[in-house]
């Protein structure tokens, strides 16, 4: 999980959501707004999967790559990432992976 400072307020999470700029993924799509600081969040729709503890599972592993990477390669902006159904299948390299890629597209443009 992402420290409280470095989670979105509504507010900033509606912002980044209208204005943000997209990157598709294989197993999520990546909006990114530029910022001073690094914030992040995580969305897995109802419309994935109806099992809670399982779209909570996908959620904190996000997190958690996100945490890891940032710890790699530090960077600033506000990301937030919407899982496809895709993502459920998906073992946490794959995952990783795909989310990894999804960073990286927003570097090199």
């Amino acid at each position: 999980m992402l420290a409280k400072q470095n989670r979105l307020t509504t507010h900033e999470f509606n912002t980044a959501f209208k204005n943000g700029r997209r990157f598709h993924g294989e197993l999520a799509t990546m909006l990114y707004m530029p910022s001073t600081t690094v914030k992040a969040a995580v969305v897995v729709s109802g419309k994935t999967t109806n099992i809670k503890p399982v779209r909570n599972k996908l959620r904190r592993q996000v997190y958690e790559i996100v945490r890891a990477s940032q710890k790699v390669a530090p960077r600033t902006g506000t990301y937030i990432f919407l899982l496809k159904k895709e993502a459920l299948r998906a073992n946490y390299a794959t995952l990783s992976q795909s989310i990894t890629k999804l960073l990286a597209k927003q570097l090199n443009t």
